[in-house]
């Protein structure tokens, strides 16, 4: 820890016990704040999901929408189409967020969920030029004190890699229209393809989704020229496959994993406090995350300032 001021780390220790805040070592989780803060931003990546992990889990009051649900509550989809994406969401969900299933039993039901959302979409024909309005009227928001995450990291050049079982397409959307895409982001997702009158013809393979993040050769090929030397990570995620997403990429050394937990914490959170190093529990703010990612980036002296 010589490496990190007492003032820093107090600061930090400070905000990890605060309320809604889980951590399994807390030992553990400083040695690796100071290992990594001690290698350096050049040798750091910060490797995120997106739906209710960057975004809310409650908007306005009501559930926020994930990627997909920016389509499926669209008004300019048919009432056929969000009536039978729900069913598949009734159908597969439950099994996505089961606790007494395998991974491996998961993952099969999974492929079939995002295979029959998808060809639900392309059979409505969907236009590349309606995702702007249906992100626009969406219910769908960053977390607060995002901006102050997405921006100390590009100030320091470190890349923000988001592997997303969502829908890319609705997904930088959203970036875009809060004004939060810059140099550093870079995105593995689930695409439509648009013919050459911007209509959805097919789509992205293999299939991205919750258990196989960061696993498939041509997820790791989009990502291998700018992981290169990056060795220490800081994980985000809401999911039980989340913390696994950094598992196949190359010399991997130190990885700390910040878990959202949004809701059933009760039932839930022994499973994540197995799985991830910090646990936040309900529908919290970037506090935390910030805490971490300024403590290990800014030298002392240094002051933690709640942004």
């Amino acid at each position: 820890m010589d490496n990190i001021s007492n003032h820093r780390t107090s600061a930090l220790e400070s905000v990890l016990a605060g309320a809604g805040v889980h951590v399994r070592n807390r030992d553990d989780v400083m040695q690796k704040v100071a290992a990594i803060a001690q290698d350096g931003p050049d040798k750091l990546l910060f490797l995120s999901d997106f739906d209710q992990t960057l975004t809310r889990y409650w908007v306005n009051g009501e559930r926020g929408f994930t990627s997909y649900k920016v389509v499926e509550k669209s008004p300019l989809m048919s009432e056929d189409y969000r009536e039978k994406a729900r069913q598949l969401a009734d159908k597969y969900h439950p099994i996505e967020v089961a606790v007494d299933m395998s991974l491996e039993e998961k993952t099969q039901h999974m492929v079939k969920w995002w295979e029959g959302n998808h060809n639900l979409m392309i059979g409505e024909r969907i236009k590349r030029s309606q995702l702007k309005e249906m992100v626009a009227n969406a219910n769908i928001q960053f977390r607060d004190k995002c901006e102050v995450l997405f921006s100390e990291l590009d100030s320091f050049n470190i890349p923000l890699l988001v592997f997303s079982a969502g829908l890319g397409d609705t997904l930088l959307e959203v970036f875009r229209q809060f004004s939060a895409v810059r140099p550093n982001l870079h995105v593995v997702s689930n695409r439509l393809v648009f013919d050459e009158a911007g209509v959805a013809v097919s789509h992205s393979h293999p299939f991205v989704h919750s258990y196989n993040k960061g696993k498939s050769p041509e997820q790791l090929a989009a990502v291998e020229s700018f992981i290169v030397g990056r060795s220490n990570i800081i994980l985000a995620g809401d999911s039980q496959g989340d913390p696994k997403m950094a598992d196949s990429l190359p010399h991997t050394h130190h990885v700390l994993k910040i878990g959202f937990l949004n809701h059933d914490v009760k039932d839930r959170l022994d499973l994540y406090m197995d799985i991830y190093d910090i646990v936040l529990s309900g529908d919290c703010d970037m506090t935390v995350v910030n805490a971490v990612v300024q403590t290990v980036l800014h030298p002392p002296p240094y002051s933690l300032v709640s942004q």
